[in-house]
């Protein structure tokens, strides 16, 4: 019995030693990654100086270069304003592209909305024994179908050039 309670009290004291051990550990290596996480940031000052000085070497190495390759860098710096010029054009026209598709949308519902009302309007003179009445609505909502056909017809050839 004695004997147990010194292999169940030797097993402890081991798990305790263990488990410190690794706090210890982890917390070693959570320091030093804070610490390398401290060294990749700098001051707003040592960023500047640091542009500062790649700015200078850029430009020493700029000067230093042969015409030949001063013009192909040239050549390409407008190739490359030209392509995101080219870029910018096209995002503007997606944009006025979907402009008028929210439009046309929106005026579709709208007259949509118009020839409902008019047909419920239409039902109530109708129910109230009003032909004329329903006549003259039934006109109208004859008038809006057919400028909904018309515009329909003109928004589908219509693009953004």
């Amino acid at each position: 019995m004695k004997n147990m309670k010194y292999q169940v009290i030797s097993i402890l004291v081991i798990s305790i030693v263990v488990s410190a051990a690794w706090a210890l550990s982890r917390a070693e290596a959570e320091n030093a990654a804070i610490t390398q996480t401290n060294k990749l940031f700098v001051t707003s000052e040592q960023g500047q100086e640091i542009n500062v000085q790649a700015m200078k070497k850029s430009l020493n190495l700029y000067q230093n270069l042969s015409e030949d390759k001063k013009a192909a860098i040239k050549e390409k710096m407008a190739q490359l304003k030209q392509e995101r010029q080219k870029d910018i054009e096209r995002v503007e026209k997606q944009i006025k592209e979907y402009r008028l598709q929210i439009i046309k949308k929106q005026n579709t519902t709208s007259q949509e909305a118009r020839i409902s009302q008019l047909q419920a309007l239409k039902q109530l003179a109708l129910k109230e024994n009003a032909p004329e009445t329903a006549k003259k609505i039934d006109n109208l909502i004859s008038k809006y179908e057919n400028n909904k056909a018309s515009e329909s017809l003109g928004n589908d050839s219509l693009q953004v050039q």
